[in-house]
């Protein structure tokens, strides 16, 4: 029996890398084909006793989301590698793969990348999802670590079936609020949609349930309004002489969900639930003038309605995305929309080269534009860019801004350079006030250490520490700077209160009536920058209160 299942796992392993093998085709020649064998074998070597949560070994979850990377990423052998070692103690790899090979040097470069995001704390993470999603983006060394992680989750997803219902729950809401919108952000359509389906089947499973079958009873329904529709619009393309294919969209499970939760409206409501979209296939100098062509024959049979015209064709999206998109009355007087693009501008669109988180108008477009651009030409033309995409790549992140945690695992946004110092102040003024160090990822250090992303830190206080004036030398923060000068703005004004009590007994027992003289000859005397310098000294002892009775004989003259 034993020997059975012996057989079977060689034949299982065999498989899988044959798999792997085919998917990778298209950049299998000499060098890499050696690469991914010696990938392979150590990935075996180190994972094949490790079994995951859901008792599918290491290894076979690694092969998988390197066949993701190859064949739904389309990123390159570098990637793949990477994505297939992703698991493996890092160590190794570069012990037992990379060893002399400079070639490889970018393969643990993204592990370690990759491991370092499975290191972040995530237990706050519906609070911080944002500022998550740019902390993966700023601490990542090589943009494709994170296109590798998603891969990641994405298999994670595909297999959450074999997970406990609790499990599933956390994963699938954890994915919900990072994963899936990161696909957004980074324009993976297909993923993001993949993702929050699956995500939304397990955190709210009657929702998915209800809506799901009041979608395909929809489409039942509609088959006929569809049909009636459609079948002038082929007679006309066809007479125009267009080359062409049609697809019906059908919004998503995931897709109506958020509709009806962020525009409280009903189901019924959901006009946009179906829409029509004619890809032509078209050469590129015609692309545009035959998208026009198939926008004038749909519009000859259908009136338009003009503020639902969309023109991303003559002026695309800044993210690339290219289609017309116009609204028009149908049969029985029912609206429908109709997307027109070619076969290039929907292969982009749905490979994620268009980002529709860029396109629906979310925030954080610009700060990433240059990051998104480059991982769009990783898409575009993985052969040509992967090498030259390396360590460091990450222009488009933001180089002012740093993200770190408190030990509760809520996120900071902070200005790069950030010390321990100004973390405090961003958690609290009155911790900040009494701040006398940290602990940063468990090591004691000083308050005047400077932060990186992904840091976690816990700050140290006493009971006796206040702030002084070396203390805007060691942060850099505005936040830190204004409370910090506040402070010692309001302890100089403490103490001159205290001073300028010592002064007004002092005169008092001298029993000098005009005040206002005896300050400006003190002032004069001492060569004092004016009353308040004169109050703190008194306070702060230099200027013993003696010296006023001793000082000048002006005190008998005066009185």
């Amino acid at each position: 029996m034993e020997k059975r299942e012996n057989i079977n796992e060689v034949q299982q392993v065999k498989a899988k890398y044959r798999q792997l093998v085919a998917v990778c085709q298209p950049f299998m020649a000499g060098e890499n084909n050696n690469s991914l064998k010696d990938a392979f074998r150590v990935l075996l070597n180190s994972l094949s006793n490790r079994l995951k949560s859901d008792s599918e070994p290491y290894f076979l979850h690694a092969v998988d989301v390197a066949s993701i990377v190859a064949s739904e990423m389309r990123l390159g052998m570098t990637s793949v590698l990477a994505a297939l070692l992703h698991d493996v103690d890092l160590d190794t790899i570069k012990k037992e793969f990379i060893g002399t090979n400079n070639k490889l040097t970018d393969v643990g470069t993204i592990v370690q990348s990759l491991h370092q995001i499975g290191s972040l704390p995530i237990e706050r993470l519906p609070d911080n999802a944002e500022n998550f999603i740019s902390l993966l983006l700023s601490i990542s060394g090589d943009v494709r670590a994170v296109l590798i992680k998603l891969a990641d989750r994405l298999h994670r997803m595909r297999t959450i079936s074999l997970l406990s219902p609790a499990n599933q729950a956390a994963i699938a809401l954890e994915t919900s609020n990072l994963y899936a919108p990161l696909a957004h952000r980074l324009g993976l359509y297909k993923i993001n949609s993949e993702l929050d389906e699956l995500s939304l089947h397990y955190t709210d499973p009657d929702s998915y349930g209800l809506l799901s079958a009041k979608i395909q009873q929809s489409l039942v329904d509609n088959k006929d309004f569809i049909s009636g529709f459609l079948e002038p619009v082929k007679a006309e393309l066809t007479r125009l002489g267009l080359d062409y294919t049609i697809k019906n969209r059908i919004k998503s499970v995931s897709s109506v969900y958020n509709k009806i939760r962020k525009q409280q409206v009903t189901f019924e409501e959901v006009f946009d639930l179906f829409a029509i979209r004619i890809i032509i296939n078209s050469k590129p100098e015609n692309e545009i003038a035959d998208c026009w062509k198939a926008y004038s024959g749909v519009t000859n049979l259908y009136a338009p309605e003009p503020k639902r015209m969309r023109d991303w064709i003559s002026r695309p999206r800044p993210n690339g995305y290219e289609s017309l998109h116009v609204t028009v009355l149908g049969p029985s007087k029912r609206w429908i929309e109709v997307q027109i693009r070619t076969t290039r501008m929907d292969e982009e669109a749905e490979m994620g080269n268009a980002s529709h988180w860029r396109y629906k108008g979310q925030a954080g477009a610009v700060e990433t534009d240059e990051w998104l651009n480059s991982i769009r030409r990783i898409l575009e033309h993985p052969g040509e860019v992967e090498d030259a995409i390396s360590t460091g790549s990450k222009s488009g992140v933001s180089e002012n801004t740093i993200y770190v945690f408190t030990p509760e695992g809520d996120l900071k946004k902070l200005k790069a350079g950030s010390t321990v110092l100004d973390f405090a102040f961003e958690v609290h003024t009155n911790i900040g006030a009494k701040c006398s160090g940290g602990k940063v990822n468990r090591k004691i250090v000083p308050i005047k250490q400077v932060l990186k992303s992904g840091d976690v830190v816990e700050i140290l206080t006493s009971r006796n520490q206040t702030p002084n004036i070396d203390w805007l030398g060691w942060v850099a923060t505005n936040r830190a700077k204004i409370k910090i000068r506040r402070y010692l703005k309001e302890a100089e004004y403490k103490l001159a209160e205290t001073g300028k009590e010592i002064f007004k007994r002092k005169l008092g027992q001298l029993k000098f009536v005009n005040q206002d003289e005896a300050i400006n000859k003190l002032i004069a005397h001492f060569k004092l920058a004016g009353p308040l310098d004169l109050f703190q000294q008194l306070a702060e002892e230099k200027i013993e209160p003696s010296s006023i009775k001793n000082n000048p004989g002006y005190w008998q003259r005066n009185r």
